[in-house]
């Protein structure tokens, strides 16, 4: 009887051995599986930056082409009915007048 219980007893941690290495097998296929889809992400990840900054290139370099021109209004309040402003380029206004520079 005690030759069936260490019979028992190994064949039982031969199976525990056997499924424990089983489980290591799936458990590596699964991290590798992980692993090589994670460096699809990073490299779909690098590409859509590069996209990205190349789009912003792009819009600069299109938007750098047109030249803007700035408008002041300049107002001048002045008491008195014959009052005069010269303003520094030499135009002169009456009171409240409104000059549009360009």
């Amino acid at each position: 009887m005690d030759r069936l219980n260490k019979s028992l007893e190994k064949a039982a941690k031969d199976e525990a051995l056997s499924q424990s290495i089983a489980l290591s097998d799936v458990v590596k296929d699964l991290l590798d599986t992980t692993k090589r889809q994670l460096n699809r992400i990073y490299i779909i990840l690098a590409i859509s930056i590069l996209v990205n900054l190349a789009i912003v290139g792009a819009f600069l370099w299109y938007e750098s082409q047109w030249e803007y021109e700035t408008t002041e209004t300049i107002t001048q309040t002045v008491d008195g009915e014959d009052s005069e402003i010269n303003n520094v380029s030499g135009d002169q206004y009456k009171d409240n007048a409104t000059h549009t520079e360009q």
